[in-house]
């Protein structure tokens, strides 16, 4: 029997990848919608907070799923950990 356990660590870090970037693709619209709603006083701060919450979590999740898929020492990878403190 083969040991399966690498590729399904792979597997689900890639699946990770792809639902956090989907996410913060869908929360980055909504977080522009609800700013617009903020101005117009059809929606409250708060849910401007939540959205940018939600942001910053999965951006974080991206981060930590990209370092276990990423090569030691990757120049990429620094430089996607710098871009996600900024701000």
């Amino acid at each position: 029997m083969h040991d399966t356990t690498g590729v399904h660590r792979a597997w689900y870090t890639y699946c990770h990848l792809i639902s956090n970037h989907t996410t913060i693709g869908y929360v980055s619209c909504s977080c522009s919608d609800i700013a617009d709603k903020v101005v117009t006083g059809t929606a409250k701060f708060e849910e401007l907070g939540v959205a940018s919450h939600d942001i910053a979590a999965n951006t974080a999740q991206l981060v930590a799923a990209s370092r276990v898929k990423a090569r030691p020492g990757s120049d990429k990878l620094k430089s996607l950990k710098e871009s996600s403190r900024a701000g």
